[in-house]
Parts: structure tokens; sequence; C-alpha cells
């Protein structure tokens, strides 16, 4: 790589920049392009690579081949490839602002329901419209799948066909020999093993459906501690269930079809596979939008393998094994386009879309290799030898634009790229834009049973901010305290924060400190209780973020007739009932866990206090609380800022400009 450097001239019209990665497989770099006026990014093969692996050379071309033909708006466009003077191939690619959805579950740990939905219709008409053209990806995992920012939106784009095959005569199938493997195992297909030469479009299917079961679970369904042992995993299609980590009973309906023995009992097509995943997770039967209003940005970050992939958490248990013969179906049809929704940036009295969605977790990534073979008010989830090759080049996404800290009134932040985000209109990951506003505060005049405290109702100026979709869970809070950033959450019987098996579940037995400290660590705070209650309530009058319906076990986690959490007599893990959603988009406000706010307790104007009671407001209802004292999502309760109760957790929110 010595003989790249700043204003290398790659071609006449495209000048090196600055190096966005390198490693053993080759580089990245941003670039000028002089003709067009716009910055490119521009991939290199590594000579050292080239000099070991011949047909490394044949597949960098192919990968420019495959997604120059593939006239998609989700996959990365290509705009030139050539070998430069000194011998040294390149391609020339669209420059992407946002990260690889490897890196998005590894840094952040959750994906929503409704995003991986979002995520998984627009891969699909990607991967669609590559099957049409009898283009084969044969390496489909979150590090290929591109999450690229754009202003109010997020578009998803499938990159790095470099082990792309082509069913046609023009095939150049020397590159893959029959007994040979390309791809990466924990997420490839019983047949993809077996013979990589003569996969079709199920391949790839497969592969999606994987994606999406890690991405929801926050574990690989086919995973071992050996490459071995996944190839067994995969072969005998050994999986756990995903509702035992807390998914929909549907989903493993879904996941029983995706992962079929029989390719012909599969899914026939991406865009089906999309269908059927929003009417699973979000109970509806279409597909009227793709965008992904809350997932931008957040670090810098450069998509592609990364050189030393954390291990996969967890390890299938064992299911019976399933022996059906494989065979081949018909290439894929092609998905019906839908224009993309805007992004969810809720107006004061807009009424945002109401999505049952399920709770999300942690993953990971892996690296591509090639081979062989009663409460009172105040208490309110045959073996093939190996050589671990890289040939999706390190970094072939480009850079994060980060946007996600913003300093507070009491918070100092030096992160530049903060400040663009605090100015501009994009709600940060994982949270959704409430506009601000004047807003009506406190008991409504058609409510009954209000405490004095909350009266009287009265009209508050709420500037623009974010608030978390849902709720902090315990494993977001436990890496604030591997930070050294948060102190240690309590232990006792039903505090998340140190059960295995508990880390998409929200986290509690945090005192107000804690939780303030956990904002803060993310560039953010905790909500005032004016902001909470906008955002579970706004201008829409009723009593609960849902509506006017009373409270129930099938609305929110509360306490039922039998036990609390729903008879459970525990919490339930994050957007465990799907209903439970505001006007706003905002999960869990009515049950689950009460949460702090920032404000201290005081009067309305014009109001009154408890008198002696002294404290940090928290709002919303609660696991271990009945429906009868669930009465509304304005009552005040409140709390000493050192309690620790397992019903008492929080969110975040960003102030912002504009």
């Amino acid at each position: 790589m010595a003989t790249l450097e700043q204003g290398t001239m790659v071609t006449s019209s495209v000048r090196l920049q600055r190096l966005l990665g390198e490693g053993g497989m080759g580089s990245v770099w941003l670039a000028d392009h002089l003709g067009l006026g716009t910055s490119v990014a521009v991939k290199f093969i590594s000579p050292h690579l080239l000099a070991r692996l011949p047909s490394a050379l044949a597949r960098f071309e192919r990968e420019a081949s495959a997604a120059a033909r593939i006239k998609s708006p989700h996959v990365v466009h290509m705009l030139d490839h050539g070998v430069m003077d000194n011998g040294m191939p390149f391609l020339v690619m669209e420059y992407l602002e946002g990260e690889s959805l490897g890196d998005y579950l590894a840094r952040v740990g959750f994906m929503s329901a409704t995003n991986i939905v979002a995520v998984l219709e627009q891969a699909a008409k990607a991967i669609d419209h590559a099957h049409l053209l009898g283009i084969i990806h044969r390496d489909i995992k979150p590090d290929n799948i591109f999450l690229q920012a754009i202003p109010d939106d997020v578009v998803v784009k499938l990159l790095d066909f470099g082990i792309a095959k082509e069913n046609s005569l023009a095939d150049n199938s020397q590159l893959t020999n029959t007994g040979s493997m390309l791809g990466t195992p924990n997420y490839m297909s019983p047949e993809h093993i077996v013979d990589a030469k003569h996969v079709d479009g199920q391949a790839d299917l497969w592969s999606l459906a994987v994606v999406t079961y890690e991405a929801l679970t926050g574990v690989r369904p086919f995973s071992a501690d050996s490459v071995g042992g996944t190839i067994v995993a995969v072969t005998k299609i050994k999986y756990q269930p995903p509702s035992t980590f807390g998914t929909a009973k549907a989903f493993d309906e879904w996941c029983a079809r995706a992962f079929n023995a029989s390719p012909a009992k599969r899914f026939s097509s991406a865009r089906e596979m999309a269908v059927d995943l929003r009417r699973v997770l979000l109970r509806e039967s279409t597909t009227p939008n793709a965008s992904l209003p809350d997932l931008n940005g957040s670090r810098p970050s450069v998509a592609g393998d990364r050189s030393a992939p954390p291990a996969a958490t967890g390890t299938p248990a064992s299911e019976p094994t399933i022996q059906t013969p494989v065979s081949q179906t018909d290439l894929l049809a092609l998905p019906l386009e839908t224009s993309a929704a805007p992004a969810m940036a809720v107006a004061p009295v807009a009424q945002a879309p109401v999505l049952a969605a399920r709770a999300e977790t942690f993953a990971a990534a892996s690296a591509t290799i090639v081979g062989t073979g009663d409460l009172s008010k105040r208490n309110p989830v045959p073996i093939v030898a190996f050589v671990l090759v890289s040939l999706a080049l390190l970094v072939t996404g480009i850079v994060v634009s980060q946007i996600l800290d913003s300093p507070g009134d009491d918070v100092a932040s030096n992160d530049e790229t903060a400040a663009k985000h605090v100015k501009s209109m994009l709600p940060p990951l994982g949270m959704i834009r409430i506009d601000g506003g004047q807003y009506t505060i406190g008991c409504r005049p058609t409510s009954s049973g209000c405490f004095e405290d909350e009266k009287p109702p009265h009209s508050f100026s709420v500037g623009p901010f974010a608030i978390m979709k849902h709720e902090v869970a315990a494993a977001e809070y436990a890496s604030c305290v591997g930070a050294a950033a948060c102190a240690p959450p309590g232990a006792g019987k039903h505090c998340t924060g140190h059960k295995a098996g508990h880390e998409r579940y929200p986290i509690n037995c945090v005192d107000w400190r804690g939780a303030q400290s956990y904002c803060l660590h993310k560039g953010w705070r905790l909500p005032t209780e004016q902001q909470w209650e906008v955002a579970a309530l706004g201008h829409e009058g009723a009593d609960y973020p849902w509506g006017s319906e009373a409270p129930s076990c099938g609305v929110a986690v509360i306490a039922d007739d039998t036990a609390p959490g729903c008879g459970t007599d525990q919490p339930l893990p994050i957007e465990a009932r799907g209903r439970d959603v505001s006007w706003a988009g905002v999960h869990d406000l009515g049950g689950s866990m009460r949460e702090w706010t920032r404000s201290d307790y005081a009067p309305y104007p014009g109001g009154s206090l408890d008198e002696g009671t002294a404290g940090k407001v928290n709002r919303g209802g609660s696991w271990i609380m009945k429906k009868t004292q669930t009465s509304t999502s304005h009552t005040r309760a409140v709390d000493r800022p050192e309690e620790r109760r397992n019903d008492l957790g929080f969110r975040c929110v960003l102030e912002l400009k504009g």
C-alpha cells in the first residue's frame, strides 16, 4: 500500500483524499471525483492478496460487474473500475455515510421489530432484483447490509458482491470449484455448505432469515465454539426457537419456514419473507413503507468485516434433527416497488402509526471464510476444514456520520459531530423526535380521580427533543457499568441487571443518580416530567399512551388478577406489549417500569403539593401496579433520589434545535 497516498490520481478524474480503513485484504480511501465534483470511495486489493490468491482479481471484477448490473437504490453504486499504472486494481463507488448493520448491532446491541422489518423490506428489493438477473450474492450477513444515513431517513444498501455467483453461461464457474465453499458459515444454508457452486437464490434467503433472527434475539441461530460445530448446527438445522428469547410465538413459525430443510418449502422470494415478517411482528399485512426513521450513524465507523469479530452470544440448544432432501428452486420474483414513507418526525398534533413491536438484544459479527469441503400514588435473547481468508475486503462500506451525543444544560460535549446532530432534524439511533410547541400538562378536565398535585391543567412550552423509543435495557446499562461511568444496579429478587438472560429486560433497581449518570454518559439527559408527559399523551387528551381504553395485560405490562407482570410475577422484556405505544410511537410508557425524570417535585402554576413530600418525580405505570392503580399517565409519583425500586427504570432524551 506504500504506493497509495493523499493526492494520488487513481484515474484522470479521481484523486485520493485520505485513508478510511486498511486491512490485510486491502484498503478503502475517500477520494475526490473531479469530474463529478463529489466525494467517492475507492477500494483497492492488497498486492499480497493478489500474489497469494490469483482468483481475487476476478472476484474483485465480479463485484464491480454484479453491483453495476443491479439497478437498485439498495445496492451500492459502482462508478468505475480498472487497474492503475502501477498494476493495482481499484473500484470506484459511491461514498456512503452511515454504518453496517453488523456495526450497529455490535455497538448499540438492539434492533426493534419495527426497524428490522424496514431493513428486511429494503434489502429484499436488492436481493430480488439481483436474483431476477441471475445473480446470487452468497454472503448476506449484517456486515454486508449498510444503513446509509440521509436527511430524515436511512436507506439500506447491500454491499460486497465479491463472491456473487451468476446463473448463466457466462458465469466464471472456475472461481468456485466443486467441493469448495465461499461465505460465512453462521449465515450459510445447508445446501450452500455442501456445494457452493450450485446454490440458487434460496442461499440468500436463508442468510437473510439468519440476519433477521440475530437482530431480534441477539443470538445467531446457528453457532458453536468451532467452525466445524457451526457447520453441524447448520446442516442438522439445530437452533433455539426464537420465542425462548422473548419474541412472538408467530416468529417461531416464520423461522420454521425460512429454515426448512427443503428449499422448496421455504419462502419463494425475499419480498414474501418481508411481507410475512411484517404480519408476524407488526400485525400488519401490507408493506406501506420501508423507511428507517430512527437509524442514523452515531460514531465514525467502517462497514465490512472486522479484523477480530466478537464471538457470538449464546450456544444453540439441541433440537431434533430434520433430515429432508435438499433441492433447488427457481429464481426469485421481482418485488413490487413502494415509495418510502417520510421519517418519523412527530408534530405536536400529528398521529404517528402505532406498531406492535417485539424486543431486541445483543448481536455479534462474523468473518468471511473461504475453505474446502397494593401500591400508593407515591409509590405508584459433514464437518469441513476451513482456511480463514477474507474476500470481502475490510471496510467495503464507508464512514459513519457521528450524530448521537449532544450537550445538555449541564453537560459539556466536545464532539463536533454531536453539535452537528443537535442542529439537525434527525433523531438519534433508537430515539423518536418530538417537535416543540405548546402542550397541555396535568390532569385533563375530562379525567376523574386526579390527585391535587396534578392540577390545574396548564399550557407548557416544550422545545424539540428526541426520546428513547424504549426504556433503557439491562444490557445497555451494563455497558455503562463496564465503562465505569455508572454504579452497579441493585441485585434483589426482581432486579434485572444481574440476571442471565435478562439483557433485553428494562433495567431497574437503579437510583436517580445512576439513571442520570447513564444518560450523561451517552451525552443525553433524563427527561423532564413535562417531556415525558408530552411523549406519552401529546395533545390527544387521553388518559393513557394508547388512548382511552382501560389498562389491562392485553395492552400493557401491569399486574393482573393472578400476579404482577401480567401473571408472571416478574418484569417482562422491553416492548413485550405491542399496544402500549404512545401517539408519538414511544413504547412502554403506560406499563413495564415507572420512569425517573430529572424534575424535582414542585407545584404546577396555581397548584399544590402533598405536604411533606420531596424528591424526584417519576411517571408511568409498572409491572406491579394493578389496573385500578394505573389511573392515568399524568399521575406524578415521587421517590427519594437514592431509592432503588424493582418497578422503577428510566429512559433518556436529547434536546434538539430547530
